[in-house]
């Protein structure tokens, strides 16, 4: 009994010798450790920063990359191309505004024809600015960065079939955007297209649109593009005399259901300033507007179109040369006006001589 006792005493004696040593040696620790100063505990070495004024240039520089893949940002050709025809996008709704339609363009000039993916692209703000000779950079500059962001929430929308029934049909733009934390790479935006636009934009075998952008870049109103593309393709398929229901064309050029409700206010604010920019700008030339009414309302809006040979050369040779489309269906006399043909097409015949 005497003998388990004092074992009992010697164990806690070592015990307590143990945890006095332990004491000890944390003291001695704390005695070398240099003080930390205020906000080291949050990655700082600055004893007057707080978490809350971390900086983005901070977090840039501490951050993981977001995207691991491939960089494209030298425009590759001085022209778009685009999927036209009832399924394409060129008749589809895109509210754009006059600066996301330069982004987008600027975009499109940076795909490769034997592209299969949608590479991550650099926006240069600065090229922009200067392709479309625009002034006032600094106010430019603002504008252009928020066409950017806007357009990663824009979409483009068309008339499709689903199962043999109609549905409306919404596209996003963008996949994918990044802007720069660093002040020194603010100069620019990375962005990618949306999968879904690949139908639309790569691997154009049949029923596209070839526009050289020296023509896009010329127009000042979303409007006169839309329409310009719309009637380019329509040309481009020998369709001297399109025409389309007035809803229609309100849907593809993006009009407000509650502004210019009235077709007259429709056709001077909207046609007509469309038709006079489209004609001083590009190669194509809108010789009539005219209307069929029934009832004394207009229903259907006919153009009267014809080329500009000396402008269309210019443009097929920043293009890739584009197959024609079958023309189109002539339209019916009562509802097409009636032009003299030499105000339309211009064909010089030789007739071998006589002896």
């Amino acid at each position: 009994m005497i003998i388990i006792l004092i074992s009992i005493l010697v164990l806690i004696n070592c015990l307590n010798i143990n945890i006095l040593q332990m004491v000890w040696r944390q003291k001695s620790r704390s005695r070398r450790q240099k003080p930390r100063a205020r906000g080291q505990n949050f990655g700082f070495g600055d004893k007057n920063l707080d978490p809350a004024t971390k900086t983005s240039e901070t977090m840039a520089k501490s951050s993981k990359p977001l995207f691991i893949e491939e960089i494209r940002d030298t425009p590759i050709r001085k022209f778009v191309q685009i999927k036209a025809g009832k399924d394409g996008l060129v008749e589809a709704q895109s509210s754009f505004s006059i600066n996301e339609y330069r982004v987008f363009f600027h975009l499109l000039t940076m795909l490769h024809k034997d592209d299969d993916e949608f590479a991550l692209q650099r926006i240069s703000i600065a090229e922009i600015i200067r392709d479309n000779g625009l002034h006032d950079a600094g106010t430019q500059y603002e504008l252009l960065r928020e066409a950017v962001f806007n357009l990663s929430h824009r979409t483009f929308s068309r008339i499709g079939e689903i199962d043999g029934k109609p549905y409306k049909i919404t596209i996003p733009v963008l996949d994918k955007k990044a802007e720069p934390l660093l002040e020194d790479d603010k100069t620019h935006v990375l962005v990618r297209f949306h999968p879904d636009l690949k139908p639309y934009l790569l691997q154009l075998k049949s029923e596209y649109l070839s526009i050289s952008m020296k023509f896009l870049n010329q127009l000042g109103s979303p409007y006169s593009i839309k329409l310009y593309m719309i009637l380019k393709h329509r040309l481009r398929q020998q369709t001297a005399y399109p025409k389309y229901s007035v809803d229609e064309l309100r849907f593809m050029l993006s009009v407000p259901k509650d502004s210019y409700k009235k077709y007259s206010e429709f056709k001077h604010r909207i046609l007509l300033r469309c038709m006079e920019e489209i004609n001083r700008e590009t190669d194509i030339r809108i010789l009539d507007i005219t209307e069929v009414k029934r009832q004394r309302i207009a229903q259907t809006v006919c153009f009267v179109l014809e080329g500009k040979p000396e402008l269309e050369l210019s443009g097929i040779i920043d293009s890739d040369p584009l197959d024609l489309e079958p023309p189109a269906e002539t339209p019916e006399l009562e509802d097409s006006p009636i032009y003299p043909t030499e105000n339309v097409f211009r064909i010089q015949v030789h007739l071998p001589e006589l002896d």
